[in-house]
């Protein structure tokens, strides 16, 4: 019996969606390159804000501009309140790094976010980077979506990253230099090894490991001298919904919660970002015009936030000791400002 055209095309129409997926599950997990330590590190900083949860606390979000920009000892004693840092990575989606520290945010904290300029250019929670980091890394993040996000994950993923993991899991997973991609992930592992630091004072041998995280979620070192830095914000366009979503959700969460709530600029290389191009003037226009709107209240402008080349490390968001001085000193004069009170008071009555 044969079979008609009309049905060989439905059925073929049915098989490859279905063979497809199978391939995609299939490679989850495949040690394809990856930055494996992000994982380790979003542990000790979730460990952080589960230890000071039900403290009086100011929380700085964003990503390593953050992690190695910002002084939370300057920046708490100024305050009046613990300072956690919980910067990680910016390529980490907004709605990620919201959702870890929404669960103890309490009456009375106030939450920064120095926000680097990917978070306002990319228009969707599924970059790239973040893509690969959770198939090769946290394939259990993937697993927890609803269905219909985890259709959406899937169909935004590059075939090519399918057949890169496919591949990998297929001829090359037990080499031993794949192997070795895998660090820590055990979090009691992780959370042990970060105590023994803490505890005897060891200085980690590189910038991006957990072991790189003081008891503030600051970084311990910032290694290596700066060469060059594609800023976004002169190059690309601003984002039209997800991040401007994303916090208009978290800004009525936090007014629920009387939480304070501010944005501020992140750290850049002097005469680095062409701040006086018509595409940098259009884009700072917009962020400013959306943030309004939300109702966020804006430190300064992106321009005040620029500092000597000799004042960051390996990369134009990450500053040297001396630089995340200056910086949080400067957040910190720009928070006095736009408050019009003493941070203490502030602080007791938010």
């Amino acid at each position: 019996m044969s079979v008609r055209p009309s049905t060989r095309f439905l059925l073929l129409s049915l098989a490859v969606p279905v063979l497809y997926v199978s391939v995609f599950v299939f490679q989850l997990g495949a040690h394809t390159a990856a930055e494996y330590w992000v994982h380790g590190a979003e542990i000790v900083k979730m460990h952080l804000l589960q230890q000071n949860a039900e403290k009086q606390k100011v929380l700085f979000i964003g990503g390593s501009s953050v992690w190695m920009g910002i002084d939370s000892d300057l920046a708490g004693k100024a305050l009046g309140a613990r300072a956690v840092n919980v910067g990680l990575h910016a390529m980490l989606p907004l709605d990620h790094i919201i959702k870890m520290v929404g669960p103890v945010l309490r009456a009375g904290d106030v939450v920064i976010l120095p926000l680097e300029f990917e978070y306002y250019v990319i228009d969707t929670p599924y970059n790239t980077w973040f893509l690969n980091q959770v198939m090769a890394e946290d394939p259990e993040w993937f697993w927890r979506l609803p269905w219909q996000e985890k259709a959406r994950f899937i169909i935004s993923v590059p075939p090519v990253r399918v057949l890169e993991g496919t591949l990998t899991k297929l001829f090359s997973d037990r080499l031993d230099v794949l192997n070795k991609r895998h660090l820590e992930k055990d979090p009691q592992e992780v959370l042990a090894a970060a105590r023994r630091f803490w505890k005897d004072g060891s200085l980690p041998d590189v910038n991006y490991t957990f072991r790189n995280i003081d008891e503030d979620g600051d970084a311990i070192v910032t290694k290596g001298s700066f060469a060059a830095y594609n800023y976004l914000i002169d190059r690309d366009s601003v984002a039209r919904t997800y991040p401007w979503k994303t916090l208009d959700s978290f800004t009525k969460y936090c007014a629920a919660h009387r939480v304070g709530l501010y944005i501020v600029w992140p750290p850049v290389v002097k005469d680095m970002v062409r701040f006086d191009s018509r595409l940098a003037r259009r884009n700072i226009q917009t962020i400013m015009q959306e943030l309004a709107e939300i109702g966020i209240p804006v430190l300064g402008h992106p321009a005040d936030f620029q500092y000597d080349r000799r004042l960051f490390a390996d990369s134009g968001y990450h500053l040297t000791h001396e630089g995340r001085t200056l910086h949080t000193q400067h957040v910190l004069r720009l928070l006095r400002q736009k408050m019009g009170v003493n941070h203490r008071s502030f602080m007791c009555r938010s």
